[in-house]
């Protein structure tokens, strides 16, 4: 369902990433630098045990999630010279309950193995663009984190069934539409600013 012609023009730029199973080394692909071709995007979505790991280029690879679940570096590689207003969506929630069962300790686990990583390469991204030396640019970065509700089972990474894929496709439609109704409403980023905002119950929440 790819049209691989259109998609490799260049007219729109499209980065995925895998990271090489054997050796840990993040891999980058970006239409702008190679022809892009099914296996790669294939490799950036071959999460381990639920889907087979892809070989490119002699070398073998899996979804990038288990490392860089929010692949900020590879986006960021170099600092916009406009303002950019960068939009994330997570699948893992930052803040949750106690668990009281043994499935619910393993759903927060997983939660914070992709969440924290996700926190980490936000922080590292606003260090960076902090002592980038003349910068102007603003980056204005909306976190938005999925949270399932409550209904997920303790292995959702892994859950693909046709009830939860349906649910998840609800539930990023219902909070895309909210981002983009917000986005008019917000004011206008400083120069050199770099602004985190968060999608709550009560809207768009700028955290600095």
């Amino acid at each position: 369902m790819i049209d691989f012609d259109y998609l490799n023009q260049g007219s729109v730029r499209l980065i995925a990433t895998a990271v090489d199973i054997e050796s840990g080394e993040d891999v980058v692909f970006d239409n702008r630098q190679q022809v892009l071709q099914v296996d790669h995007i294939m490799a950036s979505a071959a999460m381990p045990v639920a889907f087979p790991p892809v070989t490119v280029a002699g070398r073998t690879l899996v979804d990038a999630g288990v490392s860089c679940n929010l692949p900020l570096r590879a986006l960021f590689s170099e600092l916009p010279e406009e303002d950019v207003t960068c939009l994330c969506f997570d699948m893992a929630p930052q803040s949750g309950g106690i668990p009281a069962s043994l499935e619910g300790t393993l759903a927060r686990s997983l939660d914070l193995l992709f969440a924290c990583q996700s926190k980490h390469a936000i922080h590292d991204l606003q260090v960076r663009h902090s002592r980038e030396p003349g910068d102007a640019s603003a980056i204005r970065l909306i976190h938005v984190c999925y949270t399932g509700d409550g209904r997920e089972v303790a292995l959702k990474a892994f859950d693909y069934s046709q009830r939860s894929v349906e649910r998840r496709l609800e539930s990023g439609h219902r909070d895309a539409t909210l981002v983009l109704n917000a986005l008019p409403g917000l004011p206008r980023a400083k120069g050199g600013a770099f602004e985190t905002w968060r999608l709550t119950k009560a809207g768009l929440v700028n955290d600095c």
